[in-house]
């Protein structure tokens, strides 16, 4: 039983079993070997001559120099969990790893493995530097993660996301023009999208009937439904040819 580090995806624990099993065919002198392994994709991996990962490329070697030394070693493929107590007994002691004093633990990762732990890290940096920061950004996205996209319609596109800028026509358009910025002419305060989406009293009736949210990171997020709601809000009001 060998216990790799957590990070390790279930390909290279796979993988690094075969390499063992070699290795052990090497050790103990064995002419004649058959290794069961119901992983596909790391038996394909193996096939694969001119691109190999190192994992694979070092199972090849082994394999090449058992051959050198008359010791035939044969990789098969099992489908898993169909009652071949083989297998069965595999999945048993995999299981067992985890909390065995018996394990041996090994530092031992793939590239892959490697390049995962750095994107992992990297991604839980930024978002706590997102989080941390004070922008209009990041008071309507929440997370750094991809927002799916649902819209078909590229003028919706373009309007959902200068909203979600915060950079309008009707809102920055001072800025064109080299004049001082407008105020509400409702309630007198910054006319800013969240004012709005969410506080003009002049829209308060609309954005009940149609069930505005009261956040941006929800009215601006990438729920389908209230952009949906968004985009009726505009056209009601008549401002979505302001935007």
């Amino acid at each position: 039983m060998i216990k790799l580090p957590d990070f390790c995806s279930i390909y290279t624990a796979e993988a690094l079993a075969i390499s063992h099993a070699l290795e052990i065919v090497k050790q103990q002198k064995i002419d004649q070997t058959l290794i069961l392994s119901d992983s596909l994709s790391v038996l394909n991996s193996i096939l694969n001559i001119k691109q190999p990962n190192t994992i694979s490329r070092i199972i090849q070697n082994q394999i090449s120099l058992l051959n050198s030394n008359n010791q035939i070693a044969t990789l098969l493929w099992i489908p898993s969990h169909v009652g071949i107590p083989g297998n069965e007994t595999a999945d048993m002691y995999a299981k067992r790893v985890i909390t065995s004093p018996d394990a041996i633990s090994v530092q031992t990762c793939s590239l892959s493995d490697i390049k995962g732990v750095i994107q992992s890290l990297t991604l839980q940096k930024w978002q706590y530097r997102w989080s941390s920061s004070q922008t209009k950004l990041n008071e309507i996205r929440l997370s750094i993660n991809p927002w799916p996209t649902y819209l078909t319609i590229r003028r919706h596109e373009v309007i959902i996301n200068r909203l979600r800028i915060g950079h309008t026509w009707l809102t920055h358009r001072h800025l064109m023009i080299r004049d001082d910025p407008d105020p509400c002419t409702k309630c007198g305060e910054a006319l800013t999208v969240k004012h709005i989406l969410l506080h003009c009293r002049n829209y308060a009736d609309t954005r009940t009937a149609l069930g505005i949210p009261e956040h941006l990171c929800e009215a601006l997020g990438p729920d389908h439904e209230n952009t949906i709601k968004i985009i009726k809000f505009l056209k009601i009001t008549k401002l979505y040819n302001l935007i």
